[in-house]
Order: structure tokens, then sequence, then C-alpha cells
């Protein structure tokens, strides 16, 4: 959980004006798919493409993220 500080009412989070970044594990966890599967979606175009922040680092906006989620089918199909 994102921890608040005393003033706000919503977490911290919510007031960047940036994107907030997640790595593989945490696209994973939320997810529920396994990192390979997301690795291979992502190549295929079934999965949003990873921003890469550094040579060996790729992160995925969570908006990005968030928008695929949304997308799905009611059965939750892709």
């Amino acid at each position: 959980p994102m921890k608040m500080t005393e003033n706000q009412s919503q977490p911290f989070a919510s007031y960047l004006n940036r994107p907030i970044f997640l790595r593989l594990p945490e696209v994973a966890s939320l997810t529920t798919m396994g990192e390979s599967t997301i690795l291979a979606w992502e190549v295929t175009g079934k999965f949003p493409k990873a921003v890469r922040i550094s040579p060996g680092k790729r992160v995925w906006r969570t908006s990005d993220v968030e928008q695929w989620v949304n997308g799905l089918g009611e059965g939750g199909t892709i």
C-alpha cells in the first residue's frame, strides 16, 4: 500500500505529474500473468510496450497497463 502524508487524502502517486512505472514482477503480479508471457505478448503487440530507461532496465507505465486491463472483453480474454 502507498503511504500518505498527513495532509493527503489520496496516495502520493496521484499528485505526480508524470507516469508511474512498474517493473516486470509488478506487472506480472497485477495482471496475474507470467513474466515470460508478458515479454512474449509485448513482442507480438498483445501487451503494451515497455519503456527502456537504461540498456538493461525496462518498465511499463501504470496507465498503459491499466488501459490494457480495462480494454479486456467482458469474458476477460484476449
